[in-house]
């Protein structure tokens, strides 16, 4: 009882689990299976007349935990393939919002460089306009 007591002391503290790591991931439904399988195994073991609970409870253990280890992988690695779909839309979507204000920001100097050529400026435009021979110079 001890060393269940110390494994998941071990397996649940805050430093020692990584829920992006399928290691991890593993360990943890190796271990969590292979206790159901054991409590499994050991209520068929009583079940049976004069059935072993110890070796009912190890076989139950023995066939749960490679099952716990390949669900726990699986389930950690598929959560990390949707994170990282979600994450490369949301990439997707920044990259196009950022294209579109490039665009209209490249718009904007081309039309003030235009205004900047003109005798007299389009006066709608803004309630003061810099007429200066800088006004379309963006690189100062």
């Amino acid at each position: 009882m001890r060393y269940v007591i110390c494994a998941l002391l071990l397996l649940f503290s805050g430093c020692a689990f990584n829920e992006h790591d399928p290691v991890h991931g593993a360990a943890a439904g190796g271990l969590a299976l292979g206790a159901v399988g054991a409590g499994t195994g050991a209520l068929i073991g009583a079940a049976i007349s004069n059935g072993d609970i110890a070796a009912s409870a190890l076989l139950g253990a023995a066939v749960a935990v490679p099952i716990g280890i390949a669900a726990g992988a699986y389930y950690v690695s598929s959560q990390n393939e949707r994170e990282l779909e979600l994450l490369n839309m949301e990439i997707g979507t920044n990259r196009d919002a950022i294209i579109a204000n490039e665009k209209e920001i490249l718009e904007l100097r081309q039309s003030i460089t235009d205004e900047s050529f003109e005798i007299h400026p389009n006066e709608e435009l803004g309630e003061h306009l810099f007429t200066s021979p800088s006004i379309g110079n963006y690189y100062r």
